[in-house]
């Protein structure tokens, strides 16, 4: 995708962000940000939580 392999995550995710919302984008280029997005994005709603709500493990 034509990005450097050094700096933060903070700075990948930042030139990830400019590359998807570029319009001039390629689609094999916008392909593969959605094939990693369905990877690496966090699945909240199989999330499950112990019974009564809390993720605490300390007693009440």
């Amino acid at each position: 995708m034509g990005l450097e392999n050094k700096g933060t995550v903070e700075e990948m995710r930042k030139a990830l962000s400019v590359l998807a919302c570029s319009p001039d984008s390629k689609p094999e280029i916008m392909k593969r940000l959605e094939e990693l997005e369905t990877i690496y994005m966090p699945h909240t709603a199989t999330l499950q939580l112990p019974e009564g709500g809390s993720r605490s493990s300390s007693p009440s």
